[in-house]
């Protein structure tokens, strides 16, 4: 008699607030942006990480290494800023406006990238952790509160899991809804 298991890697979420966030009592809409300052990617630099991913590829395929750094670039300058957005905004009673310059923006800042694996029998969840830089838009040195939301996971087990961008972009959604959640339960 065979038998098969199933198993998966996950760190617990974890939320922390510096600074108070009652200013932004009132504010129906901000600007959010997007970095990638000294990203890691699994335990790597994500320089190094696509240099390796790009060569794994094209090994196996001529120029579907080639395509994977693109797409990778894509899913960080769209498909997750897109995902965090429409969480956020679900989850409190503001919204993005990067066509307008908005008093305030958030900043949000991706310094790790655990992409996961989904392998059929086991799976490592993906998870992100970021830190949300609230600052005037005038004045983008000068921080007023900072959230950093660590080890979250992207979607397990839903259909999407055999895509890594996928898995991250669940994780993106999560994050997003996440600081949702805070703005809605300290300003709203």
């Amino acid at each position: 008699m065979a038998m098969l298991t199933g198993f998966a890697w996950a760190n617990a979420i974890k939320v922390h607030t510096a600074g108070n966030l009652v200013f932004l009592n009132g504010v129906n809409c901000v600007n959010i942006k997007f970095t990638y300052d000294n990203l890691m990617v699994e335990e790597i630099t994500e320089a190094n990480y696509i240099k390796k991913k790009v060569s794994e590829y094209n090994a196996h395929k001529p120029g579907k290494g080639d395509e994977f750094a693109k797409t990778w670039e894509m899913n960080k300058q769209q498909a997750y800023p897109k995902h965090f957005i429409d969480m956020f905004e679900k989850n409190c009673n503001m919204s993005n406006n990067n066509y307008n310059e908005q008093k305030y923006s958030f900043i949000v800042n991706t310094h790790h990238m655990e992409p996961g694996v989904h392998a059929g029998v086991g799976h490592k969840i993906a998870e992100i952790s970021i830190v949300i830089r609230v600052v005037e838009t005038a004045y983008p040195d000068k921080v007023l509160a900072e959230i950093s939301i660590s080890n979250c996971p992207g979607w397990a087990v839903m259909g999407h899991e055999f895509n890594a961008a996928s898995r991250l972009a669940g994780a993106y959604e999560k994050a997003g809804k996440e600081l949702g959640k805070i703005i809605k339960e300290t300003c709203q």
